[in-house]
């Protein structure tokens, strides 16, 4: 399994959901997942949701590759929603996941980005995530895909 690199967050600021949350769920999924990052802090959240990173996908040589990257949020925002939050993500990473995998790939099969975006309300957190094809407003991954070697190394 390829190493699990990122930037340590300030104090009072957590990765959701946690890089040995996302060990397992990866050990569960027969996904090729290329990339793993843990990126450092992410934007303040806003009070319509909270963005925790984005699942990327892309065909390469008839498979899918996978990357997929978080950003640390304020442990004040999050509060008592933790382990609810980090339960919604691992279902939203594994769903997106396993709707790729469902289909066939081809080599036209457009790259997607699924963003983890997430509502914190009063009654539990709200799925916001939404998938979409990778264009120029998308988040810059980089070419991942392209080096067998480049996810072992990291």
């Amino acid at each position: 399994m390829s190493r699990f690199p990122g930037k340590r967050l300030p104090p009072h600021w957590v990765y959701i959901p946690s890089r040995r949350e996302i060990r397992d769920l990866l050990r569960t999924l027969n996904a090729d997942y290329r990339r793993v990052e843990f990126g450092g802090t992410g934007s303040c959240p806003n009070s319509v949701s909270l963005l925790l990173g984005y699942v990327q996908t892309h065909v390469v040589d008839g498979a899918w590759r996978f990357y997929l990257r978080l950003w640390g949020v304020p442990e004040a925002v999050v509060n008592n929603y933790r382990d609810e939050l980090a339960h919604a993500a691992l279902d939203a990473i594994g769903r997106s996941t396993k709707d790729c995998l469902a289909s066939r790939p081809t080599d036209v099969s457009k790259s997607t980005q699924t963003l983890l975006r997430f509502g914190i309300q009063a009654d539990g957190i709200v799925c916001k995530c939404s998938t979409r094809p990778i264009d120029q407003y998308s988040f810059s991954a980089g070419r991942w895909w392209e080096d067998e070697r480049r996810s072992d190394d990291a």
